[in-house]
């Protein structure tokens, strides 16, 4: 009989027992040699039988290609709660000796216990939402976890943030218990920590995101490590910087070690409204608020930012930073636009950046989404079809990673656009915009103000947008001045000043990108005009090639790839045209 995928995963060393439909486990092949060994960093799809390690320095992914596992629709279990706050002589003693909590707090928070069959006694603390239980975080002295099966992850103590217009985020129920413990009960915790791998997945936030809406302050008092300060910039992002503050531990981890250590006092002042520190204010910035990054940068120097991992020869230019933004230039029907998305695609399988996408000129969206799936699977889905497993595939990654904004009142202007952007950063995390093109936005030039000041203005909002919310931008703008070479049929290479406006489509931007077909050569050009950081990239010109069979651009040296990304070990399909044909894309038609 054929095994199925969850067999077969298992058979690789993959540990599925706890993954339904696709879940993040410990790799088999390099977890062990990790500092963080408990690092869940191989994402694994058991219906599609699919594994992918995100550590860099990992190759170990790949497709099993058994028995298609049925899809478990998730549906949220509630656990039962035994109505008592009675705890035992232990746990209390624990908790009071060890933690600095006292029995006052625990009745308040309503903390059970519980034994399991093997004897363990399991601290439980419960989450409410209102006077409904959600989900049960289990914990022993030693420090075992798990949270109720198949429950729906919330934040710890949502009941006493709902009616307050500020609150404090924490990274662990015994430091909500801390806070609490200093008479501070608005507070609240993420139910399952921080780690380098799960920041960018707060599932618990998109559940919760209303509690935060009306905030006038949120503190991330979360651990001060580096997944503790990670997951603290992320809700930041998220919530919103203008009302979120940094805390101060004087040295300590977290809240409940420097309760431990310094008492209620000391804790309940770092909250004091002097001794918080402000994400940067408009306009304003403060070396307190930049040394946690300068630090880093002293330890580790400045990094190279996200690679595609696809694009011979453009990654030894160009590596992509949170906050960036890069303009895009182009002939019009040169592939300025499926350039781009061969980018954003690539930043999507590899690094897992969502995006949110402005392309009013690529209608219907469902043969753009067609398009898209040509990139993702490696062939021409017109000529060769789709499997119900790439179908599903494909479905789930691109609703994942790509949003589509699309005024119904065709309101176009860049404010609303952002706007939009804006709530895509909150509810789903995306990491990029594309406006795609610049034209197409709605302009409306103040009475007497100059085409340079607009453009100016315009292009600070975009910048703006991608600083406060780390967002990198990707502004695609078609070039006026088009000049031809004497005596021939090539047009010039275009610059960035030779965009409509003024020369600010240069000044602005972090990264400028000139892309260019040469129909002598068959090749496409992509200059690299401006880097304005040398420790992302540097200036310079990339000789590329366009592979029809998919719409994928490759260096000149290197073959077609026709490989499937969302199955790697699929098998390419035969092609049914010479691979010679060098027909390249159009903006237009977007574009393969």
């Amino acid at each position: 009989m054929e095994k199925d995928n969850k067999t077969l995963l298992g058979e690789l060393g993959i540990d599925v027992h706890k993954i339904s439909n696709s879940g993040h486990t410990l790799c088999p092949k390099c977890s062990h040699t990790r500092k963080k060994k408990n690092d869940p960093c191989l994402s694994v799809n058991v219906i599609e039988g699919t594994y992918n390690c995100w550590n860099d320095s990992c190759d170990f992914k790949g497709g099993v290609g058994g028995v298609k596992t049925e899809r478990v629709v998730k549906e949220y279990t509630r656990p039962v709660f035994r109505n008592t706050t009675q705890l035992g002589n232990e746990l209390v003693h624990w908790f009071s000796a060890n933690r600095g909590i006292s029995q006052r707090t625990l009745n308040e928070a309503r903390v059970t216990e519980s034994s399991s069959q093997d004897g363990k006694l399991w601290i439980n603390f419960n989450y409410f939402r209102n006077e409904e239980l959600i989900n049960i975080k289990y914990r022993t002295i030693q420090k075992d976890f798990r949270l109720e099966k198949n429950a729906e992850l919330i934040f710890y103590g949502l009941n006493d943030i709902k009616d307050s217009d500020w609150c404090v985020i924490v990274e662990g129920e015994i430091d909500r218990l801390s806070f609490m413990e200093c008479g501070i009960k608005e507070v609240v915790s993420v139910p399952n920590g921080a780690s380098k791998s799960s920041v960018a997945n707060l599932e618990y936030l998109d559940n919760c995101i209303d509690y935060f809406k009306n905030k006038k302050k949120v503190i991330l008092a979360t651990d001060a490590d580096e997944a503790g300060m990670g997951l603290r910039d992320e809700l930041a992002r998220r919530i919103g910087y203008d009302v979120c503050f940094k805390v101060d531990f004087k040295g300590y981890k977290d809240a409940n070690e420097l309760l431990v250590a310094k008492g209620v006092n000391e804790l309940k002042s770092c909250l004091n409204e002097g001794k918080l520190i402000e994400f940067p204010m408009d306009g304003i910035v403060t070396t307190k608020q930049m040394w946690d990054k300068v630090k880093r940068f002293q330890k580790v120097g400045l990094q190279r930012g996200k690679l595609t991992k696809e694009m011979e020869g453009l990654d030894e230019l160009i590596s992509f930073e949170a906050g960036q933004s890069m303009v895009l230039t182009g002939i019009p029907n040169h592939g300025k636009s499926p350039f781009a998305l061969m980018i954003m695609v690539c930043l999507s399988i590899h690094h897992g950046w969502k995006w949110a996408m402005f392309t009013p000129e690529h209608n219907p969206l469902e043969i753009f989404l067609l398009k898209m799936c040509e990139l993702l699977i490696g062939r021409r889905v017109n000529s060769h079809g789709m499997s119900d497993v790439e179908n599903d595939l494909a479905e789930a990654f691109l609703d994942k990673h790509f949003y589509f904004i699309q005024p119904e009142d065709e309101n176009y202007t860049l404010d609303n656009i952002l706007a939009k952007a804006k709530d895509l950063v909150v509810r789903k995390g995306i990491n990029g915009i594309l406006i795609d093109p610049w034209n197409k936005l709605e302009h409306n030039m103040g009475k007497g103000e100059s085409e340079t000041l607009y453009i100016s203005k315009q292009l600070d909002k975009v910048i703006k947008f991608g600083k406060n919310h780390l967002v990198f931008n990707i502004t695609i703008a078609h070039p006026t001045k088009i000049k031809k070479i004497f005596k021939s049929n090539l047009f010039e290479v275009p610059s960035l000043y030779d965009i409509a406006g003024s020369s600010n489509w240069y000044n602005k931007p972090d990264i400028g990108i000139c892309f260019y077909r040469n129909f002598n050569t068959g090749n496409s050009e992509v200059y690299v005009q401006k880097m304005k950081y040398d420790h992302l990239g540097k200036q310079g010109l990339v000789q590329m090639k366009y592979n029809p069979a998919n719409g994928r651009f490759h260096g000149t040296s290197s073959s077609y790839n026709n490989s499937n990304w969302l199955i790697p070990d699929a098998k390419p399909i035969a092609m049914d045209f010479p691979l010679e044909v060098t027909a390249e894309p159009t903006d237009g038609d977007l574009p393969f």
